[in-house]
């Protein structure tokens, strides 16, 4: 009796102790399965799919309590790494970052091989040229010849370490230069020992050494680099590591920048101006309380903070409050009033060439001095006009008779006011029949093609023709015996051209010089004759007739134009024998065939002259046709001959045929006898 209570105690405090259980699992959506009373999520659990025991079958899945060969949507997101982003799905019935992940990548399928999942889409990130690394990093767009290599974008045409493919090491090569995406070993026999030959570069791009230019400016181990780049910092070159710059061709960490140096102040190279200084790697500007590194109270010294020290502020270089350097442009440091100071134009009046300094009245600032104008020499009339030696007279340099040299020196009589030196005048006597400086009176200058002759100025051209002046001024020729002619005074007799016949003077147009009675004369001359062709005196030979201002040869025989003599025009008629003569039947006149002058040496047929011993359409007289398979021969329409031809059998026999002629005979190895129509072996 005890034992049953027992036993009825337990298993009441067992169902008890389930009830508890299943209230549980209700209570979170679940059921509780198994032996052992554990809850399970039958929405998902492949072994208690849609209620206890209900296991799948292999290959499928339990979504929504159903087995199913799909995947599920239906994941713990909220335990996930994704969270709850656009990339996160439930593959598998666990929630995965389709962006990255290689085994679910853009859905829940895996990438093959060494694909990486990039932005959901499968890449080979350590070959593909247009997302390399897995990044939005497209080599293509660098450059022509880039590409991938393990990741990261390498110049294929040029990188030694990856020449022409990726790996392809060629440094340990003769050479040692990837050039065009091939080793490069010529015309250097080592591009390394052309390092640092900035001229002559063994590599740069073309197979020829040039200078290292632009950002790739340094020749390093033959090779032009950026030696300020990441990749290629300093030479020997060398990639910085993460967190780390290229400054001053170094590799230095990041933090170097965030301390007090103005010339790298927060970056390599970012330059604080020269009212800052750097305070930990940023750029502030300086103040009067706090002026440099000591911030030092430049008010309580009456000076003003420029750069990293208190200055008075009235220097050119560092001028004023705003510290200006007045240098640059060429202006001075003056006050401007209430203790500061100002860059000021030391070319303008209030400040000529000095600060406050004020030109009087009747001067002005001319080159940073004050000038007057009406008597400065330096600026005589106008700033920067200098008269040199030469006084300044009323705004003009002395250089007149009136004011030679100096105000009031006036030159008389026979002097002139010359320039002595370069700007120094003076009076000096003068020849103003033959001074070309002074002709005629002072200050007439003659031309540089001309000279002065008898005070006037005139052109040197005329000395050439002109018998007063010949050659020279006032060397006259002889006027009963002598002419000039080309600045030479020679004989008038003796000469014959139509520019000086006889006399000084040239003949007019239309005369010829001939030689009369009375010596050369010019005479009316028709132009255009056998006489006088091209001009005056030209001759046509023997045989020639002037034709349009040139002398032609002509046949006097048989020229219709010029028959027996020039110019004899035959018009409608023919020239025969020299004379014109009816043409005749110009069909059959051996003389004038199919038209004047065309002589025939054999007959006319038909106005096409012919020969009568062969033509076989005229042979022996015109019209007189062969027949087919004729020929004519000495005037004789015969038969057409044929050639004997020694033709091969065999061995050493042969045999004779006769074979066709196309002429007297067209046999190659034989010829014809001599007023034969057959061809006949040759001797022997």
């Amino acid at each position: 009796m005890n034992g049953l209570l027992r036993v009825s105690f337990i298993v009441v405090l067992l169902l008890a102790a389930l009830s508890a259980v299943h209230a549980q699992c209700a209570a979170d959506d679940y059921l509780c399965c198994g032996p052992n009373g554990g809850c399970t999520d039958s929405d998902q659990d492949s072994n208690n799919c849609g209620g206890c025991g209900n296991v799948c079958p292999d290959g499928q899945v339990c979504c929504d309590g159903t087995c199913s060969v799909q995947t599920c949507d239906i994941c713990d997101f909220s335990a996930s790494s994704c969270g709850s982003t656009n990339a996160c799905a439930c593959c598998d019935g666990n929630a995965v970052d389709t962006d990255t992940d290689k085994n679910h990548c853009g859905s829940c399928n895996p990438c093959s091989g060494e694909d990486l999942c990039c932005g959901g889409e499968c890449r080979d990130a350590l070959n593909d040229a247009e997302a390399c690394g897995c990044i939005a990093n497209n080599c293509t767009a660098i450059g022509e010849g880039w590409g991938c290599c393990g990741g990261v974008c390498v110049d294929l045409d040029t990188d030694p370490l990856n020449c022409g493919t990726c790996f392809n090491n060629v440094t340990s090569l003769p050479g040692g230069c990837c050039v065009d995406g091939s080793v490069f070993s010529s015309p250097c026999d080592n591009c390394y020992e052309a390092a640092d030959d900035q001229d002559m570069c063994c590599w740069n791009g073309t197979n020829t050494p040039q200078p290292c230019t632009g950002l790739n400016s340094l020749c390093c181990d033959g090779i032009c680099i950026d030696p300020n780049s990441f990749f290629t910092c300093g030479c020997p070159s060398t990639e910085c590591s993460s967190g780390e710059s290229c400054c001053g061709e170094i590799c230095v960490p990041n933090t170097d920048f965030t301390g007090d140096d103005r010339d790298n102040c927060g970056a390599c190279g970012n330059q604080c101006d020269p009212n800052q200084f750097c305070n930990s790697g940023s750029c502030t500007t300086y103040d009067n309380t706090n002026c440099g590194m000591s911030m030092a109270d430049c008010d309580s010294l009456n000076q003003f903070c420029c750069e990293d020290s208190c200055v008075d502020g009235d220097s050119d270089s560092q001028c004023g409050s705003l510290c200006n350097n007045c240098d640059d442009s060429g202006f001075i440091c003056c006050s401007s009033g209430g203790g500061d100071f100002q860059c000021v134009n030391p070319m303008a009046n209030g400040n000529c060439g000095g600060c406050g300094v004020t030109c009087s009245s009747g001067q002005v600032c001319c080159q940073g001095e004050c000038a007057d104008l009406q008597t400065a020499s330096d600026h005589c009339g106008s700033c920067g006009n200098d008269c040199g030696a030469d006084a300044c007279c009323s705004g003009v340099c002395a250089t007149t008779n009136d004011n030679c040299g100096g105000c009031g020196t006036v030159c008389g009589g026979d002097d002139c006011c010359s320039e002595v030196s370069v700007n120094d005048h003076e009076c000096v006597v003068a020849c103003k029949l033959y001074d070309n400086d002074n002709c005629g009176s002072c200050g007439n200058s003659c031309a540089l093609d001309q000279l002065c002759c008898q005070g006037v100025c005139s052109s040197t051209s005329d000395f050439t023709d002109d018998e007063q002046n010949c050659g020279a001024c006032e060397l006259a020729c002889d006027a009963d015996t002598e002419c000039c002619l080309n600045s030479e005074c020679v004989d008038n007799e003796g000469y014959a051209t139509e520019d000086f016949c006889g006399s000084c003077e040239p003949c007019e147009s239309g005369q010829c010089c001939f030689m009369g009675g009375d010596g050369y004369q010019c005479q009316p001359t028709t132009i255009g004759t056998e006489d006088h062709c091209s001009g005056c005196h030209d001759a046509c030979g023997q045989n020639e007739c002037c034709v349009s201002g040139v002398c032609t040869t002509v046949d006097f025989e048989n020229n219709p134009d010029h028959c027996g003599t020039c110019g004899t025009d035959c018009g409608d008629n023919c020239c025969r024998d020299s004379a014109c003569v009816s043409p005749g039947d110009l069909s059959s006149d051996p003389q004038n065939c199919g038209s004047c002058g065309v002589v025939c040496d054999d007959e006319c047929c038909s106005s096409v002259c012919a020969d009568t011993a062969t033509d076989e359409n005229n042979c022996g007289s015109c019209d007189y046709a062969c027949e087919s398979g004729q020929v004519c021969q000495e005037g004789f329409c015969i038969d057409q001959p044929s050639c004997i031809e020694l033709q091969h059998v065999m061995g050493d026999q042969y045999r004779i045929v006769d074979v066709p002629c196309t002429g007297p005979c067209a046999c190659d190895t034989f010829a014809c006898a001599d007023g034969q129509p057959t061809c006949t072996l040759p001797d022997g």
